[in-house]
């Protein structure tokens, strides 16, 4: 998949418009549209980082929440533990996001490569002193949680560039890590669709995204699009 992903994400913007309206045909017009549509929401300004997550539901759940708010890139670093999804959670959420996964690579080593990127780390902690309803997108962010247990680790920590905590008003001095993800989430994201930032996917990454999709919903995909650019290029 990731041979044939390449080689189509590689062909000139006019090939890739030419392709998507050669595949939409082999998908009903409302699924068709339901892409469109979905494409309109979708984010590559906030990604969220998982640091060692070992309860597949938890992965499961923060994968849905992902599609549903429209974020569209997950990183999981994956040094003490595998990233697991259940498809009975997901509902088949990991189809529409990319998850990133660092297998064996440091929690710094990731948060550089997001900040050549251009993310800012902003970690999550019930320790922080910024609460989460004071904080301000600004620019592209890539949020950091840790694992159920024990949260982010301290290598971690000393690579974001805020830390923030979700309000707490009981007894209980932690969410579970999926609820975190989902209350963090829906409030930034909401923030951005309010915002004047630049949130948005460009016509090339609605493109590039469009084609993704298709690749992983039609049948036979692979053997569709080798015809398809053998017959183009003759």
């Amino acid at each position: 998949m990731h041979d044939l992903l390449d080689k189509v994400l590689d062909l000139p913007i006019r090939k890739k418009q030419d392709l998507i309206n050669h595949l939409k045909n082999f998908i009903t017009q409302e699924r068709f549209e339901r892409m469109l549509e979905v494409l309109n929401w979708r984010t590559y300004f906030i990604t969220i980082v998982l640091e060692d997550i070992y309860q597949p539901q938890n992965a499961s759940a923060t994968v849905r929440t992902c599609d549903c708010l429209g974020v569209q890139t997950i990183h999981t670093i994956e040094n003490r533990n595998r990233f697991e999804v259940s498809k009975g959670v997901t509902l088949g959420a990991e189809q529409w996001v990319d998850i990133h996964r660092h297998i064996n690579q440091s929690p710094r080593e990731v948060c550089e490569e997001l900040k050549q990127a251009g993310y800012q780390i902003v970690a999550t902690s019930p320790k922080a002193t910024v609460s989460l309803n004071d904080f301000k997108i600004e620019r592209p962010i890539a949020l950091l949680f840790g694992t159920e247990k024990d949260g982010l680790t301290e290598e971690a920590f000393a690579s974001a560039d805020i830390t923030i905590k979700i309000p707490m008003y009981g007894f209980t001095t932690s969410y579970n890590i999926s609820v975190s993800v989902a209350i963090t989430l829906y409030q930034l994201v909401h923030q951005l669709h309010k915002s004047n930032l630049p949130w948005k996917l460009t016509e090339e990454q609605k493109t590039d995204l469009l084609l993704k999709w298709l690749i992983k919903d039609v049948n036979r995909a692979e053997l569709i699009i080798d015809k398809f650019l053998s017959d183009t290029d003759s």
